[in-house]
């Protein structure tokens, strides 16, 4: 899974988290929220993996994809030089619904063979 830049949600600072990228699994994968590019566009679809920051930790969802309630862990820069933002190769689906539990994480391919932006490149730390 990957935002590729786009905006995915509104903070002052990046920090780090945890997320549960699928949606019947407790895997997590620590992800790196950071300032976007000047110019990148706003992803418009639904998503289970906006920031928790700002949410209320007894509203926010214990099971599911998303990010983890409570796994903030600590501040981060941004990125030197962010993606430009400007569209995301990961099917929309993925974003609201977590990543399907056929969609392997390397090589990034669906067991179809066809690509599916698995992992989480452009904001994993």
């Amino acid at each position: 899974m990957n935002p590729n830049g786009m905006v995915m949600g509104y903070l002052e600072n990046g920090y780090t988290a945890a997320i549960r990228w699928r949606a019947d699994s407790d895997e997590t994968v620590t992800v790196r929220w950071y300032r976007a590019a000047p110019g990148a566009k706003v992803f418009t679809g639904p998503s289970a993996f906006g920031s928790t920051f700002w949410d209320d930790p007894n509203e926010i969802a214990k099971t599911g994809p998303g990010e983890v309630a409570g796994s903030f862990s600590g501040w981060s820069p941004s990125l030197p030089d962010p993606p430009p933002g400007q569209f995301t190769p990961t099917p929309p689906s993925y974003f609201e619904f977590g990543v399907p539990d056929d969609c392997a994480d390397e090589p990034c391919v669906h067991v179809s063979g066809t690509a599916c932006g698995c992992g989480f490149s452009a904001i994993s730390t």
